[in-house]
């Protein structure tokens, strides 16, 4: 709701001031990154499991080269949708999860949980809470990882693959601005 509401606040304003100046130049646009993580089979109920994704490029300076700034002139990055899918098996979901937490590593930063599910409904497809925390310093690091902690509440005798969807905000100011 708070996000909706600075998104509609800047339109407004956007409108009412035709003048570049008068906005200082800022601007507001996504950049997706996606992860695809194994969850192999799980004999036991009631355990924790932990995933670590592949090392991942951020690719930041070339998503924000494409907007006409830079790092400096980032005010705020921020993680405004998590989706979490299975992609194998076919007929999977995820109805033998109780609850799942992911975090965001890159090195010299402590982790940071930015997405998460204490309820899991029995779907494919999960949209996760998200931080509002400023992620730039994360994203501003050249490779990411993220650490996946779940509780299962089933046993499982297939491997599942599942797919992390990632989208940001980045609210930046545009060279010569």
């Amino acid at each position: 709701m708070k996000k909706s509401l600075h998104k509609i606040i800047f339109f407004i304003a956007f409108i009412t001031f035709t003048s570049c100046d008068v906005l200082d130049d800022i601007s507001q646009f996504s950049y997706s990154l996606e992860n695809t993580v194994t969850i192999e089979p799980i004999a036991t109920a009631g355990n924790t499991i932990e995933i670590i994704s592949d090392n991942t490029p951020t690719n930041t300076t070339s998503t924000l080269d494409s907007y006409n700034t830079q790092e400096n002139l980032v005010n705020q990055i921020y993680l405004s949708n998590c989706m979490i899918q299975v992609t194998n098996p076919n007929d999977g979901d995820f109805s033998f999860l109780s609850d799942i937490n992911i975090y965001i590593q890159v090195s010299g930063l402590p982790d940071k949980r930015i997405a998460w599910s204490d309820t899991i409904p029995n779907e494919r497809n999960l949209e996760l809470i998200t931080t509002e925390d400023d992620l730039k310093e994360y994203l501003f690091n050249d490779n990411y990882t993220l650490r996946i902690i779940a509780t299962n509440d089933e046993v499982t005798t297939s491997t599942y693959e599942v797919t992390i969807h990632s989208s940001f905000d980045i609210n930046a100011q545009f060279i010569g601005g």
